[in-house]
């Protein structure tokens, strides 16, 4: 595609598009191509991948990739996907017996079941704020996989984002609260 462009006064002939130094060096590596991507908020959330499993990076990172090329539904999927995969991480650190916990998860009313197994023992503030970011994605995430048509637009995706990180966060902050490894104070 050849177009006359005006610049300061004078014309030029370009293709169409330009390409900056970030993007061709991103071009000739492979790996940002096929298995990462360069964004910071892929970077921020694989961070997160040594706590939570690669279940989790592979879903917050197609997050990522959904929202930066305007799939605001499947990001809010892939958000609340990523969410789960946090639950079930601090479910099995905590019970410590990964066939146990994915077993109630799959039942009937499992998330539930799960989500009040990780809250139980916890502080109530703690509780409160789990159970509240888990709701926030586990509604865009309802909300994205059912075949219904859906207003999900850019603002979603982008807040489905955030609450992804803050749940993450959230979790890595007290894990040890969450998973009942807190150190318990010496008896008097």
């Amino acid at each position: 595609m050849e177009r006359t462009v005006a610049a300061g006064g004078g014309h030029y002939t370009t293709d169409g598009y330009s390409i900056t130094e970030f993007r061709r060096e991103w071009l000739a590596n492979p790996d940002y191509r096929i298995a990462g991507d360069p964004s910071r908020w892929s970077e921020i959330l694989s961070s997160y991948e040594s706590k939570y499993g690669s279940g989790f990076e592979q879903r917050a990172i197609e997050a990522v990739r959904c929202h930066r090329t305007r799939n605001h539904l499947a990001a809010c999927a892939m958000a609340g996907a990523a969410a789960e995969s946090i639950l079930l991480a601090v479910a099995i650190a905590k019970i410590g017996d990964e066939e146990e916990v994915l077993s109630q998860y799959v039942a009937a009313g499992g998330r539930g079941r799960v989500t009040t197994l990780v809250v139980s023992g916890a502080k109530a503030s703690t509780a409160r704020q789990f159970e509240a970011a888990l709701k926030a994605l586990h509604y865009w995430r309802d909300e994205a996989a059912h075949g219904k048509a859906t207003t999900i637009s850019d603002i979603e995706s982008w807040a489905s984002l955030m609450q992804l990180l803050q749940l993450a966060r959230l979790c890595s902050d007290r894990w040890a609260e969450l998973t009942g490894d807190e150190p318990r104070p010496a008896p008097p």
